[in-house]
C-alpha cells in the first residue's frame, strides 16, 4: 500500500493497515460542516487524487474534526511495538482518527490553539 499525502500537509499511510484516503476522511467529516467542504479529483488510472479543503469558518471545521475524534487516544509505545511486529492491526477507524489528530496537531500554534485560516483553500495530493 504505502500511500502518501503531500501538499499543504504531509502524511504517510500505515503500510497495509489503512485502506481509506485522506480525501475520503475529510469528505466524511465535512458532511457535518456547513462552512467547509471538500472537492476530490480522482485520476482515471488509479494513480491518486487531488483534494481541496475549503474552509470558510475555521472554528466550525475544528469543531467537526474534534467531534470526529471523540475520545481518541494515540496508541502506547508498547501497542505500537506490537503493531510493528504484526501482532495486532488497528484498522481504518484508528488510522483515520490518528491522521486527523496529527493534521490538527500539525496546525496547532505554540499556545496550543489550532489554527486554520478562514476563507482559505488547502490543497493535497494523495498517492495511491
Amino acid at each position: 500500500m504505502g500511500r502518501y499525502v503531500s501538499g499543504d500537509w504531509k502524511w504517510k499511510f500505515a503500510f497495509g493497515d489503512q485502506g481509506s484516503t485522506f480525501g475520503e476522511v475529510l469528505e466524511e467529516i465535512t458532511k457535518n460542516c456547513e462552512e467547509c467542504y471538500v472537492s476530490r479529483f480522482v485520476g482515471t488510472r488509479g494513480e491518486g487524487e487531488q483534494v481541496e479543503l475549503n474552509i470558510v469558518n475555521s472554528e466550525e471545521f475544528v469543531k467537526v474534526c474534534k467531534e470526529f475524534l471523540g475520545d481518541f487516544k494515540v496508541k502506547t509505545e508498547k501497542e505500537m511495538e506490537e503493531w510493528c511486529t504484526c501482532k495486532v492491526k488497528f484498522g481504518n477507524e484508528y488510522w483515520d482518527k490518528c491522521m486527523i489528530w496529527k493534521f490538527l496537531k500539525d496546525n496547532t500554534n505554540k499556545d496550543g490553539k489550532i489554527e486554520f485560516t478562514d476563507e482559505e483553500t488547502y490543497n493535497f495530493y494523495v498517492e495511491y
